[in-house]
């Protein structure tokens, strides 16, 4: 068989390999980060809809919801900052508890956002590896305190999710 072909079959598994761990990793995250949160919340607390929709003040009503959605702003991780950043029209960012997650929201289109993102990682000096079909990518490089990170782009209605799963050395 031809060398190519069987390079190409090698990173293409690589590549599955690589979403298949990313997938097992955020699952785990999300079902440890629910539960956590589940047991840390006292009773009582949060927003109950028929207090919401029921209630008398409707400005009250207004104001808790207010409460309930605000987020407090988040600091990037400091090897994320110094070798991934954000693309420029990047907005909300969000950081998983480990830090090895990033992610952020982009008013672009799924397939544009990675096409800034691609421009973005090479001007730092990572090599793309391609997942295919799929709009996102797998980036590396030689040294750093981060020298892999799964890139994915995911249209979201009105933009684009971005989320970069890091590994970190």
């Amino acid at each position: 068989m031809n060398e190519r072909v069987l390079a190409k079959r090698r990173a293409k598994a690589v590549a599955i390999l690589i979403c298949l761990f990313a997938v097992g990793v955020v699952v785990s995250i999300v079902d440890g980060g629910v539960a956590e949160a589940a047991r840390a919340a006292p009773p009582g607390e949060g927003l109950i809809a028929s207090e919401l929709v029921d209630g008398a003040d409707p400005f009250a009503s207004l104001e808790r919801l207010e409460r309930a959605g605000a987020v407090s702003s988040v600091e990037m991780p400091a090897y994320f900052k110094d070798e991934i950043g954000c693309i420029k029209e990047s907005r909300d960012v969000r950081v998983s508890a480990d830090e090895s997650i990033v992610g952020y929201l982009v008013d672009k289109a799924a397939q544009e956002t990675m096409e800034l993102v691609r421009t973005h990682m090479e001007e730092r000096g990572w090599s793309e590896v391609p997942l295919g079909k799929l709009d996102g990518a797998t980036f590396v490089k030689e040294e750093g305190k981060c020298t892999w990170t799964l890139v994915t782009c995911v249209d979201t209605g009105s933009g684009t999710s971005v989320v970069h799963r890091s590994l970190l050395l």
